[in-house]
């Protein structure tokens, strides 16, 4: 695997924590000969972390509304997460969930796609003061002007986004009840997350003659 030399070339750029992960995967390799499938591409993203330039952070403003929208939620850890649409160029929905207390940053907010662990893209973390530290991946070009609505805005940036997909902005279940589509979140979600649903009426549907 001719990427697991050239990890181990790259391998003093990386952090200390990516660092002792690149060379578990190293001694993995060296002792079984070769690595599971999710592993596998770990290597070629840990390469691209080492060799990607360092990006700037970039302010998006105040946070306070995005802190008592997570503040509010009964759900704790990376299970509390909104989730937006899919931009341009990538897999998936964008998800943003708040980092707990055993995190690198407790109080920071992740910006990723929304697959699942070890298969997604994780941007980087928007610190408490509004600053966005990107991670070594490359930032698309729509994701910052994408979160600073949310950062200004995150309960309206939610709502539109699910009512955009027709999906949960929360759990990303399909809305089907005419409330739920008219807020962009469902009942359950509604109920984890503090806001008000049951006293939207239904819309009217009318059969076409």
């Amino acid at each position: 695997m001719a990427n697991i030399e050239l990890l181990r070339d790259v391998l003093p750029k990386l952090s200390e924590r990516d660092r002792k992960f690149g060379q578990d995967l190293i001694d993995n390799y060296n002792r079984w000969g070769s690595l599971t499938a999710r592993q596998e591409p770990w290597v070629d993203k840990l390469i691209t972390r080492a060799i990607t330039p360092k990006q700037a952070p970039v302010n998006l403003g105040a946070m306070s509304k995005v802190i008592a929208l997570f503040e509010q939620t009964s759900k704790r850890g990376n299970s509390a997460a909104v989730v937006l649409r899919q931009i341009d160029g990538l897999p998936d929905d964008i998800r943003i969930n708040r980092a707990g207390a055993n995190a690198r940053v407790p109080g920071s907010f992740n910006v990723s796609t929304n697959e699942r662990y070890g298969e997604n893209l994780w941007f980087g973390r928007i610190l408490e003061n509004g600053d966005f530290q990107p991670s070594n991946h490359p930032t698309p070009p729509a994701l910052l002007p994408l979160m600073r609505k949310f950062v200004a805005d995150p309960i309206g940036e939610a709502i539109a986004n699910g009512k955009l997909t027709s999906r949960c902005c929360f759990c990303r279940l399909p809305l089907e009840d005419g409330r739920s589509l008219a807020m962009g979140y469902g009942p359950k979600c509604a109920k984890t997350w503090k806001l008000p649903w049951g006293k939207i009426k239904q819309p009217e549907v009318f059969e076409c003659q």
